[in-house]
């Protein structure tokens, strides 16, 4: 097991960047979208409006930003008077702001049960009850709905809360984002790296087979591996679209989604989206295949597989979430089977892996692309996953205590409540050691990211720890 002992400035560097995103989403009057949060839950809207869905963003982070702060709030009526300029209120439940004419956000706060309860203003138990904040962003008739899950009991003040990806693995290398917002990289070829200057730091990580992508806080992408998808170290410009608001990658091609709705796909797939009404992207596929998958503003999935071509659009509608079907909320996709997370907390899912898992208590999905299992987070804190698995990958979880969920390639990986790191399945190379702060001193885990053959964890002393196949420098920072 190696821990990422870099001498200087660089040692124990990792750290979120929320202050820095809120800044520039305040000054700038773009949104940046927050890419993987704790317990992913939900993503949709009532109308398409990039302005609402802004609102409804900032919303998401003043909170998270506010109940990860200092100091911390005994109820959710102390957590509203902390807000000065301008003032918020609480009323039966929801943390109401207007920011200008025309254009406020509510924020509610809900509790794990089945259905969810709201959480009072009053509550003083609020920090150990919540399990997800729901924000509604209006800019003059317009809606736009965010949901997202949060780490709970909530940590006391200071704790890095995951709610964007500073760590990826990839098939034998590792990256991560450094306290100065640069990117570092290690292991076998190591992906272009990232100097971020002053004012532009990454603030989300997505990995493909043999490279790594990040975005940046002023909504451009940098991606590479020895020039594939642009040269090496290439700082992408906004592109018409506007600003990029997720990355996506896979085996042989990557997709990126931009503040207009529309997604551009390279690679083994090469073809623009122009809908305008993308919400979500994810790509998938192992050596004989890829597919990309997105969400409409509708909860509708489409898809396109091999065949995509140049200014095509997905053909193919894997769910159908119009009608009395509910919304998709997330997708996650593998080795030739996608599946997604629907509003009513029910997985269905196509390809090699089909069917739908009814159990109405999913509150995150993962898998990774070249993967033939996934897996999901209960509410109860427990582990279900489908597919198929040799080696353990599959089984099921009921500690009740898993609050974030990464998935290698035939291996599994949990984040409990305790700060422990469990894996299961695959341990030819190790890659189940998993990580136990007994035996470390009593440090935490904050996150767990799976890859091929290893996994990597960052701590809460802002160390990086790695453990499984070393073959190439990959768990060795």
């Amino acid at each position: 097991m190696k821990r990422f002992q870099k001498s200087g400035s660089l040692r124990g560097s990792v750290l979120v960047f929320s202050l820095i995103i809120l800044a520039f989403m305040l000054v700038s009057a773009l949104s940046v979208a927050t890419i993987s949060l704790t317990e992913k839950r939900a993503s949709f809207a009532t109308e398409k409006s990039s302005r609402s869905f802004q609102v409804a963003d900032t919303g998401v982070e003043l909170m998270l930003q506010k109940i990860y702060g200092t100091p911390p709030y005994g109820d959710l009526d102390a957590l509203a008077n902390s807000f000065s300029s301008p003032t918020a209120t609480c009323n039966s439940g929801e943390i109401s702001q207007t920011l200008s004419t025309g254009v406020s956000y509510g924020v509610s706060f809900y509790d794990s049960a089945s259905p969810p309860h709201l959480i009072a203003c009053g509550d003083t138990s609020w920090r150990d009850s919540v399990r997800h904040i729901q924000s509604r962003g209006v800019s003059g008739h317009t809606i736009r709905v965010v949901s997202v899950g949060v780490r709970a009991p909530i940590p006391e003040p200071g704790v890095w809360n995951r709610r964007n990806k500073v760590l990826t693995i990839g098939t034998n290398f590792s990256c991560v984002i450094l306290e100065n917002g640069n990117i570092e990289c290690w292991g076998d070829n190591d992906p272009d790296e990232y100097a971020s200057g002053s004012s532009s730091p990454a603030i989300h990580l997505e990995n493909g087979l043999y490279y790594s992508c990040g975005l940046i806080a002023n909504g451009n992408t940098i991606c590479g591996h020895n020039g594939e998808f642009g040269t090496e170290n290439d700082y992408t410009s906004g592109s018409p679209d506007g600003l990029a608001r997720k990355v996506s990658g896979a085996q042989g091609h990557k997709c990126t989604l931009y503040q207009s709705g529309n997604v551009r796909c390279e690679g083994t797939q090469n073809y623009y989206y122009a809908g305008g009404d993308a919400t979500a992207v994810k790509t998938g596929g192992g050596a004989s295949s890829s597919e990309s998958c997105i969400i409409t503003t509708g909860g509708t999935v489409l898809c396109s597989d091999n065949n995509g071509s140049p200014d095509s659009v997905p053909a193919s509608v894997r769910y159908d979430g119009s009608g009395s079907n509910p919304p998709a909320m997330a997708i996650e996709m593998g080795d030739n089977f996608g599946c997604a997370l629907l509003q009513d907390g029910r997985v269905d899912c196509w390809g090699t892996i089909s069917g739908t898992y009814s159990g109405n208590d999913v509150i995150h999905i993962d898998s990774f692309f070249n993967a033939q299992h996934i897996c999901g987070i209960l509410a109860s804190g427990d582990i279900k996953c489908w597919g198929t698995s040799s080696t353990g990958a599959t089984n099921d979880y009921t500690g009740s205590d898993a609050i974030w969920l990464s998935l290698g390639v035939d291996y599994t990986c949990i984040l409990k409540r305790d700060g422990s790191v469990a894996c299961w399945g695959d341990n030819t190379e190790g890659q189940t050691d998993g990580y136990d702060p007994s035996t470390n001193g009593g440090i935490k885990a904050l996150t767990v990211e799976a890859g091929q053959e290893h996994a990597c964890a960052v701590l809460d002393n802002k160390d990086v720890v790695c453990w499984g196949n070393n073959h190439n420098g990959e768990t060795n920072p």
